[in-house]
């Protein structure tokens, strides 16, 4: 077994030596960036100086930049300063002009700083660069948006909220945060506080989390290092790792393994496509896979297991109880439990296979076994034992495979060594993957301008197929004589392009003004269904809904999510001083009581 863990790490580090040089096929773009970094470029630089007090906020909105927030010792007292660098290709027709379009200001608000910047793109025609760099005092909370780029955050004592619609987020270590980003990856070193974290397209990697943790990602892994309280860890086609877990975990992934540390309260954690892995549970733990094995180390409290695709191995620990029933299952592997010789407990077991499996217990397991073959059925082995007179109900199943049975009192020194190695595989696995996620923001950070460019080129694309269908639909109305219609297809074509600003989804909830609780299905609650239901919401520029549309969710919960969330309200979003029609994910958890 140790031969297995040890093969397992290197193959850890083979698929990482896999993954850095498959980014090398990037050299030709490599060559295209430098080539563009050397060509001759425009510029104009923006930049200025605010009044400020500790403890107040930044509040930066950009229609596309990337945003570098640092903390600085060397600031006057009272003061925070910002520089915004804009640049052109020399080569692009009106470069010059191209940079002067786009406009920044700069001023004091009651909450602090309020900088924008914004691209005229019923104008706009060309590509350009935008850079925010930005200087605060340490003990200060920032609110930044971008709709095209990366945001990073230095060490700060204060909250966060960061939105990016495209780019990488990476923190240091700061207060609460509330991070959203719609095509790149998330990164922090340490939050004091709760944290939020959604991607919908990469990986989330952080520190220790010194409260509740909710991190969910569409496409990527999920990976933390400590979270002191409750952890709620989501993703779609990723694995999920958490080495410390000091209250309650929920896991879960559609094709990837769990893996956790130590967890001391309640554990919840399903997969349909890996295995999952807990080095240590002391609370109530639910663990489930259609695809993998499942290892537990070191089991000191309840736990239900179940797995479709794999085995089943289990440590139970000497000098305790396992404080309820618990139950092993497996459909298709074996199960194997190592029990101390003084542990009170009662073992129920049985196998249900045509095959040659069987129950093997060590001697000295008191295992009472009966045969069962019910007429056409498969044939059914059951067995009973009890030590020290009784104790909670470990209840095993296995339907094709075999149960082992065995004491762990003269495996003791090798239980110690391996869960010491379990341990030391699990911190060298995070840290191999923390350096890829390391070498992949290096890269990403080299794409960026190569990510800005295209969105500038998609906005402008969208603009431009805006007025060629306009000039469409009024020859069109020109032929059919009538100007009543060409004001009708305007206004229809107007109603189905107009853009939306995105927003983040906490930014967007706190300018609820009306709100309408879902009804719990009366089918869903029958069924024991639960869990997030994540919506795409429309919202006009008076605040009213006009568009609810699933991203995801159980089906039998979405429709009453819809309604609901159909007759919100919100106070208007303004960009500048005009409102504006706005897109935001809206995020309902139904959980039964």
């Amino acid at each position: 077994m140790v031969r297995r863990i040890l093969i397992g790490l290197a193959t850890a580090v083979f698929c990482a030596g896999l993954l850095l040089p498959a980014a090398y096929g990037q050299k030709e773009k490599e060559k295209e960036r430098r080539a563009e970094a050397s060509a001759p470029r425009v510029a104009a630089e923006h930049s200025g100086a605010l009044a400020v007090r500790e403890g107040q906020k930044l509040r930066l909105t950009t229609d596309i930049g990337a945003v570098r927030v640092f903390t600085s010792r060397e600031l006057p007292a009272g003061q925070m300063t910002w520089r915004v660098r804009v640049e052109a290709d020399a080569s692009q027709p009106d470069a010059q002009k191209l940079v002067e379009q786009f406009t920044v200001a700069g001023r004091t608000a009651p909450e602090g700083a309020l900088i924008t910047g914004n691209a005229p793109w019923r104008r706009f025609r060309g590509r350009i660069l935008v850079n925010y760099e930005v200087r605060i005092p340490r003990r200060f909370n920032v609110d930044v948006q971008t709709q095209a780029g990366s945001v990073s955050v230095e060490d700060l004592d204060g909250q966060v909220a960061v939105f990016s619609a495209g780019g990488n987020l990476t923190l240091g270590r700061v207060g609460p945060a509330r991070l959203e980003t719609q095509g790149g990856h998330i990164m922090v070193r340490e939050v004091l506080g709760n944290l939020q974290a959604v991607t919908a397209g990469g990986h989330i990697n952080v520190g220790p989390v010194q409260g509740d943790a909710m991190l969910r990602s569409l496409g990527g892994h999920v990976s933390a290092i400590s979270v002191q309280g409750t952890a709620n860890f989501e993703t779609m086609g990723g694995n999920i790792s958490l080495r410390r877990a000091g209250g309650g975990i929920t896991a879960t992934t559609a094709g990837g393994r769990i893996d956790v540390g130590e967890a001391t309260g309640a554990i919840r954690a399903k997969t349909a496509g890996g295995g999952i892995r807990v080095v240590k549970l002391v609370g109530p733990t639910q663990l489930e896979t259609t695809g993998g094995s499942i290892y537990l180390t070191s089991v000191q409290g309840p736990v239900r297991a179940i797995t479709g695709a794999g085995g089943i191995t289990a440590w139970l620990v000497s000098g305790g109880k396992l404080q309820g029933l618990s139950q092993l299952e497996s459909s298709s592997g074996d199960i194997v439990v190592f029990i101390p010789r003084e542990l009170a407990i009662t073992i129920e077991a049985s196998v249900e296979s045509d095959g040659d499996h069987k129950i093997d217990p060590e001697d000295g397991i008191p295992l009472k076994v009966t045969y069962a073959t019910p007429g056409p059925r498969p044939r059914v082995i059951r067995a009973e034992a009890t030590l020290n007179g009784g104790g909670d109900v470990l209840r095993l199943k296995a339907q094709a495979g075999d149960i082992r049975l065995k004491f762990s009192d003269n495996l003791q020194a090798y239980y110690e060594r391996l869960y010491k190695q379990q341990i030391e595989l699990f911190e060298k696995s995070q840290q191999i993957e923390q350096m890829i996620r390391e070498y992949q923001q290096r890269m990403q950070d080299q794409m960026r301008r190569e990510v800005e460019q295209m969105s500038l080129e998609r906005l402008k694309q969208e603009e431009q197929v805006r007025v060629q269908l306009e000039q469409d639909l009024k020859r069109r109305a020109k032929e059919e004589g009538s100007r009543g219609t060409v004001e009708r297809w305007k206004m229809a074509l107007s109603e189905r392009l107009a853009g939306r600003v995105k927003t983040n989804a906490d930014t967007q909830a706190g300018k609820l003004v009306y709100q309408v609780q879902p009804k719990y299905p009366e089918a869903a609650m029958q069924r024991g269904i639960e869990g997030w239901v994540w919506l795409e919401v429309l919202i006009d520029k008076d605040g009213n809904v006009e568009e609810v549309n699933r991203i995801d969710g159980d089906t039998m919960l979405v429709q009453s999510a819809i309604e609901a969330v159909k007759q919100w309200r919100y106070s208007p979003t303004y960009l500048g001083d005009r409102p504006v029609a706005v897109a935001t994910v809206v995020r309902l958890n139904f959980r039964l009581k």
